[in-house]
């Protein structure tokens, strides 16, 4: 297990606040459950940059390993960086609500989220996961970083899952119940339920094809 991967254990403590209702902006995005996630984390400022991993007393180099240029926060990744600009630049997303960041984590995404259409925002949080998996990527497996590869993923991740989830759910276009049924569990983040077969195959959206 990675440095980071270890540390994101003791970063995160407990989980009693993944659920109030002040989180909905997060878990009422269409995009994968693993996304909603890494989006509580950004807001909570608890992802394993190494500006955190010092504050936590792991002995590492607090610059970004990427450009060198700055101490690895949460707003350098996703936002300051020359990698996460380029990205940016090349989302089309307006970077003038993207770059007010003063304040808190949390603040910026949800001001992102108050001036973005909700599938605006959903694209919003897929990049901002694909900009920290390329990061990780280029740190770990010595990946060339290319920001129009990662907003080209980001872009076809999010349409795919888009696309298979009325693909699964047509399985069972007769059925009322199991769309319902479906609908609900999706809202929420994390969680093992036991269903009966049929509609379990429908939640491999969230599962199989994307991982």
């Amino acid at each position: 297990m990675q440095m980071r991967e270890i540390a994101i254990l003791n970063l995160v403590g407990s989980t009693s606040s993944l659920h109030p209702e002040e989180w909905n902006f997060i878990w009422r995005a269409k995009v994968l459950n693993k996304i909603r996630v890494f989006g509580w984390k950004l807001c909570k400022d608890i992802m394993p940059t190494t500006s955190n991993l010092r504050r936590r007393r792991c002995n590492v180099n607090e610059e970004c390993p990427c450009c060198k240029d700055s101490v690895e926060s949460t707003e350098h990744a996703m936002l300051s960086c020359s990698f996460a600009r380029q990205v940016w630049a090349l989302s089309h997303l307006p970077w003038r609500i993207l770059s007010d960041c003063s304040g808190s984590s949390k603040g910026w995404i949800r001001r992102v989220h108050s001036e973005l259409a909700g599938e605006q925002f959903d694209l919003f949080l897929v990049l901002c996961w694909a900009v920290w998996s390329s990061r990780n990527k280029a740190l770990w497996e010595n990946q060339l970083l290319n920001s129009a590869q990662t907003v080209a993923f980001a872009s076809s991740y999010l349409d795919s899952f888009i696309r298979a989830i009325p693909q699964r759910l047509s399985t069972w276009s007769g059925n009322r119940v199991a769309y319902k049924f479906a609908s609900l569990v999706s809202s929420f983040p994390v969680g093992i339920v036991v269903l009966p077969e049929s509609i379990a195959a429908l939640m491999c959206v969230d599962v199989a094809s994307f991982d």
